[in-house]
């Protein structure tokens, strides 16, 4: 049996919620008519571990699990609208969200449990709109810088499996819930 057809190519995250998406949604405005591929709005999280390939899905859920035991829900707060991730020639419209300690702890732990090497910064940020494929000599235009102001609780994180190539959305394998604290009475 080919197992080269049997691995999937999978990436954690964080699935931004309906009001989050919505809100992302509204800022793709700004390129609209553009050179742009824009993010649809159920495909729109924030990459916590880069895609990777596997052929055992069970195995990583259970990696996943073990990381978050001790992980509690969380607060993550978008501060700007960007161009990124190179600032001459940027390709990708994205939010950045605030680096907070809780996000930069989960990164890490999640870092550590998938063995990633510490290679590039962590930069938070929810990708809503990308340079058509067929147009890479151009870029994003630099003037969408803006600050911007939401929120989400995150309490879960997700395991994504991209799609094959020429494919299009993400599917959810597993969704791994956040420590919850008891609630005393």
């Amino acid at each position: 049996m080919d197992t080269e057809k049997l691995s999937k190519r999978v990436f954690v995250g964080i699935k931004v919620s309906t009001p989050l998406a919505e809100y992302c949604a509204a800022l793709q405005s700004c390129v609209a008519g553009e050179h742009v591929r824009l993010i649809p709005s159920e495909d729109m999280h924030l990459t916590l571990v880069t895609p990777w390939n596997t052929t055992d899905e069970r195995a990583v859920i259970q990696r996943l699990q073990d990381a978050l035991r001790n992980t509690k829900p969380f607060s993550l707060t978008l501060d700007r609208l960007a161009c990124g991730p190179n600032n001459d020639s940027p390709k990708l419209l994205w939010i950045e969200c605030a680096a907070s300690p809780e996000l930069v702890a989960l990164e890490r732990i999640l870092a550590d449990a998938f063995d990633i090497p510490e290679h590039r910064p962590f930069i938070p940020h929810i990708t809503i709109a990308r340079c058509a494929k067929d147009d890479q000599e151009r870029s994003m235009p630099h003037h969408i810088a803006q600050r911007v102001e939401f929120s989400m609780t995150v309490d879960a994180v997700q395991l994504f499996l991209s799609p094959e190539q020429g494919g299009v959305g993400y599917t959810i394998l597993a969704s791994i819930p956040l420590l919850q604290e008891d609630i005393v009475s």
